[in-house]
């Protein structure tokens, strides 16, 4: 580590690793279709230009002040969007009350950590996440139609808290932009690439094995799991459920850290 590195400080390849692992994480639990896809495409890069102009209008501290609470609202609704999930796809009778407190409980104590450490941690996320997609395709490569992808129709089934969480990236940017210690702008943008990319990779791969019947299951990429096989091992789902828990906790503990740091003008880190 270098002798003149601040306390707080995280390299623009951890931010990277941060931005990337939630924007996937949440791709992959709303995209349902091309035109999702595209809508959330389109949606991501205005939310960026938007939150940058306005930001830029307010006053330092107040901008801070506001984008700490978006982020506070934002991790309630990524908790949302996973328990919704998990009752839905995973496991119906498990308590929604106990699952929420897990979370919160695992959320403060890596936010009581700080950025470098949750940095560091993303780098792990992101790879399981990266790896367990890698199964996915591997494994139904073999079910794969091409005639399949001629006939995908257009058509958007995004839903409104999927599209307000479309405000992860660009609010984490800007209050840890500051905290990184070379120029982070480029390192946003081939995060925003590389997770919408590599979603969409996966939804070809829904459409190509199951055809516009991808689009009547609620979490296609799940369900694409969940027709992957290695030998004797069926269902593999659970390197899916795997994968998000860890980005779930990353995203959760970031947007939570993001919050409290930009409520306290920064004073948090201080402490």
């Amino acid at each position: 580590m270098r002798s003149n590195a601040k306390r707080g400080e995280i390299s623009s390849r951890q931010l990277f690793l941060i931005l990337f692992t939630s924007r996937l994480f949440s791709l992959l639990i709303s995209v349902r279709s091309l035109g999702d896809f595209v809508f959330y495409f389109v949606l991501s890069f205005g939310l960026f230009l938007a939150v940058a102009l306005l930001l830029n209008r307010l006053k330092s501290r107040t901008a801070m002040l506001i984008s700490g609470l978006f982020c506070l609202a934002l991790t309630a609704l990524t908790v949302f969007g996973y328990v919704e999930f998990t009752s839905k796809a995973v496991h119906p009778s498990f308590g929604s009350a106990l699952l929420v407190a897990l979370i919160a409980a695992a959320v403060i104590y890596a936010v009581s950590l700080r950025i470098e450490a949750l940095s560091r941690f993303s780098l792990f996320c992101a790879a399981t996440l990266a790896f367990a997609l890698m199964i996915s395709v591997l494994t139904n490569l073999k079910g794969f139609r091409f005639e399949y992808l001629k006939a995908v129709e257009f058509d958007i089934s995004s839903n409104l808290l999927a599209a307000i969480e479309c405000l992860d990236m660009p609010l984490i940017y800007f209050l840890l932009c500051g905290r990184v210690k070379s120029p982070p702008l480029l390192h946003y943008k081939k995060a925003l690439l590389a997770s919408f990319v590599s979603a969409f990779l996966i939804l070809v791969m829904c459409y190509g094995v199951m055809g516009n019947a991808a689009r009547n299951y609620v979490y296609p990429a799940f369900t694409l799991f969940q027709l992957s096989e290695i030998g004797s091992f069926t269902r593999l789902d659970i390197a899916f459920t795997g994968s998000a828990v860890l980005a779930l906790f990353l995203k959760c503990s970031v947007l939570t850290y993001c919050g409290i740091y930009g409520i306290t003008g920064g004073k948090f880190e201080k402490n």
